[in-house]
């Protein structure tokens, strides 16, 4: 919640998803503050009212809110885990036990940290999540060239 002229704030988040999802929470709702262009959606009066939906980084119908929040979990993420942190990672072999450990370490999910780290790698590389057998989401290097169907594609 915040004044029109962005003078002061008050950021809310749900807890029953536990640490690392309040964390991130919290960075997102705060890149909407900071990240001037950033205007809220529909009859929001007072600030952004962020769902699930957002956070997970699924598709919206309207453009404009589709990319402030893929911007909002841009910035949240970078906040939560600097380029300084990534070095290490990307110094070795692509290994997904060191990233799951890294993402322990800095208190961030293992989706948000791969996602990090595919987009930050100077080399083309790609990560799938997966739950009960069905691919829940999917991070690419922008090198690594659409090979999935369609109906999977809006996963980005």
């Amino acid at each position: 919640m915040t004044d029109m002229c962005r003078s002061f704030g008050s950021l809310l988040a749900n807890t029953t998803k536990g640490l690392r999802r309040v964390r991130f929470t919290i960075a997102h709702e705060l890149g909407h503050f900071l990240l001037e262009h950033h205007v809220p959606a529909g009859v929001h009066e007072g600030g952004f009212m962020c769902d699930s939906a957002d956070l997970d980084g699924k598709q919206r119908q309207d453009p404009q809110q589709a990319r402030q929040e893929d911007e909002a979990n841009r910035f949240a993420i970078a906040l939560l885990v600097p380029d300084a942190r990534l070095g290490v990672l990307q110094a070795n072999a692509i290994d997904l036990d060191v990233i799951a450990s890294m993402a322990d370490r800095l208190k961030v999910s293992l989706q948000a940290l791969a996602r990090r780290y595919v987009e930050t790698h100077t080399r083309p590389v790609a990560v799938i999540h997966s739950h009960v057998g069905k691919i829940t989401a999917m991070t690419r290097h922008r090198d690594v060239p659409w090979l999935l169907p369609p109906e999977i594609r809006t996963l980005t």
